[in-house]
Order: structure tokens, then C-alpha cells, then sequence
């Protein structure tokens, strides 16, 4: 094998795929569960606030786990990964124990949305552009393990959240999620390992902004908005809607909510 060929497996190439499940499953799985912070909101700490916006503290974070690519994607290719690591490890974890501290809405909206937010942008690049240099032959198979990491979130953390919520309440059920978090985002970034495309690679230059005008491009990120509009909805309201229009307990939207992204794992490593 010459020296940058892609292993297409072995530890060191399912590794990365382990990492990468973990850190979709922080980042990802955690903002497909934002139905049952929605319901609990609704219910409790912002019950005086409309659904509108509430939603918008979880969908602002979904919001900059997307966005913040366009800084990190330019930094993950200059080498900087255990920076973007670490980085947006500590506000994944610091913005959920801000939530489990916040009682008002712009303090839940700082902690959740915009700092949990930013650590999640942070991290996602990285857990999918791993990949890439790892694998060409087994690409769309470890893509799909890794990309399941957000349907595992999203199938333990409502269930998590709402156990811990009824037995210890809001405060510690986060710090929980927030504990969880640590310890998975640390496993992750023990086992990430950045590889070089070739011996060429370079860590300097600028990145070309220009590239963000092209066509095929703007199509793309056209399409994946409309597609986003139609398909997140569930994940925020479906929780409420149960409790509200049919008069069912917290626990039983929360499982709906997991079970939806259950069928998400099938889904994504079945195609």
C-alpha cells in the first residue's frame, strides 16, 4: 500500500468511523431531541413564551451547527481539527450546563442555542471530513455507521432527559446529559486522528470565497433548506403536540420523538 492510500478499514480507519458516530451523536442526536426541552419549555420555565419562540432557541442551534462549517471546514483543512476538537468540545458541555442554570429566556438562548450552537458547528466537520481520508472503497458504508450516531442521540437523550427530569429534575437532568456528553466528545477526540491526503498537503493558503458562488453549489444548499423546512418540524413539536391536541403524557410524545429517530437508523444504514 503506498503510504497515503486510504486503509479502508482496519482499527485505525474504523476508529475514526467510532469517533465520528460519538461526536454526531452529541452534536446531531442532541438537536434532533430538542422536541422534549420544547415540550418541557412549553410546560414549565418559558410557559408565558409562544411555541415560536421557544422553537427558536433549538433551531438557532441547528441553525449554527450548519453555518459555522463555512470557518470550520477552511480550519479543518489547515490542520487545525484538535483545536476545532477540543474547542467545540468545551461549549457543547458548558452549554448545556449553562441551560441547566438558565431560568430566562435570552439566558437559555445564549446557553443552548448560541453556545451549544457554536460547539456543535465546530465539531461536525470534523467527525465527517475524517472519513474521507480514511476511506474510498467503503466510503458510503462508513459514512452511514458514522451519520447513525445522530439517530442514537436522538433515540437516548429523549428518554434520558425525561426519566431524570420526573426523578431529579430539569437542573441535574442536564448536567447529566452534559456529564454524558463529556465523556463521549473525550472518547472521540482520544481516538480522532487527522491523516494527510498526500505529502503535498498544505496547511497555508487562503481559502477561496469564491467557491461559495458556484451554481452547483447554491442548488444544492437550496435544496437541503427546502428539505430541512419539511423534515425538522417533527423533531421540535411532535412532544407537544402530543401532550396538548391528544392529551397525552410527556412521556409518551418523548417516545414517539425516539422512536422517529429510531426509524432514521434504519434508514440511514440500510441506503
Amino acid at each position: 500500500m503506498a503510504q497515503f492510500e486510504p486503509p479502508n478499514g482496519g482499527w485505525l480507519g474504523w476508529s475514526q468511523v467510532a469517533a465520528s458516530f460519538l461526536t454526531n451523536s452529541c452534536t446531531l442526536g442532541l438537536s434532533n431531541s430538542f422536541g422534549v426541552f420544547q415540550s418541557y419549555y412549553e410546560h414549565n420555565t418559558l410557559s408565558s413564551h409562544s411555541s415560536s419562540d421557544i422553537s427558536w432557541i433549538g433551531t438557532t442551534q441547528g441553525f449554527l451547527l450548519s453555518l459555522i462549517g463555512i470557518i470550520s471546514g477552511p480550519l479543518y483543512d489547515r490542520g487545525y481539527i484538535r483545536y476545532l476538537m477540543y474547542i467545540g468540545s468545551l461549549l457543547n458541555v458548558a452549554g448545556l450546563l449553562g441551560t441547566s442554570a438558565s431560568e430566562e429566556y435570552s439566558l437559555i438562548f445564549l446557553s443552548y442555542g448560541i453556545a451549544l450552537g457554536l460547539g456543535c458547528g465546530a465539531l461536525y466537520v470534523p467527525a465527517q471530513a475524517t472519513i474521507q481520508t480514511y476511506f474510498t472503497t467503503r466510503a458510503s458504508l462508513a459514512n452511514g455507521i458514522a451519520m447513525a450516531g445522530s439517530s442514537f442521540g436522538g433515540i437516548i437523550y429523549p428518554i434520558i432527559f425525561r426519566q431524570l427530569e420526573q426523578s431529579i429534575g430539569f437542573p441535574w437532568a442536564c448536567r447529566t446529559l452534559a456529564l454524558i456528553n463529556a465523556v463521549l466528545l473525550i472518547i472521540s477526540c482520544l481516538l480522532m486522528k487527522p491523516r494527510a491526503l498526500s505529502d503535498q498537503t498544505s496547511t497555508t493558503g487562503s481559502f477561496d470565497w469564491r467557491s461559495l458562488w458556484n451554481r452547483d453549489l447554491l442548488l444544492l444548499g437550496l435544496c437541503a433548506l427546502l428539505l430541512n423546512m419539511g423534515v425538522d418540524v417533527p423533531y421540535y413539536y411532535i412532544s407537544s403536540f402530543v401532550q396538548e391536541k391528544l392529551h397525552g403524557s410527556a412521556g409518551v410524545g418523548d417516545s414517539l420523538l425516539a422512536g422517529m429517530n429510531a426509524s432514521s437508523l434504519v434508514g440511514r444504514l440500510v441506503s
